[in-house]
């Protein structure tokens, strides 16, 4: 192989290798800030009522 053909192909592979980094960082960035607005800042009520109410409601069918 030519010194041309090595110097692109070690050229490629640090493109991919970068595109691959670069990725990484995005899906991270992008998860934390997903994380961030999905996160409830207050309690449910419809799970958190039952429990504290201590009872339980059942239909007489």
């Amino acid at each position: 192989m030519t010194e041309l053909q090595m110097g692109l192909i070690g050229l490629g592979a640090i493109s991919v290798l970068a595109v691959l980094a670069y990725n990484k960082w995005q899906e991270n960035r992008h998860r934390k800030i997903a994380q961030r607005m999905m996160a409830s800042q207050h309690t449910d009520i419809l799970f958190d009522g039952i429990a504290s109410s201590g009872t339980v409601h059942q239909d007489d069918a």
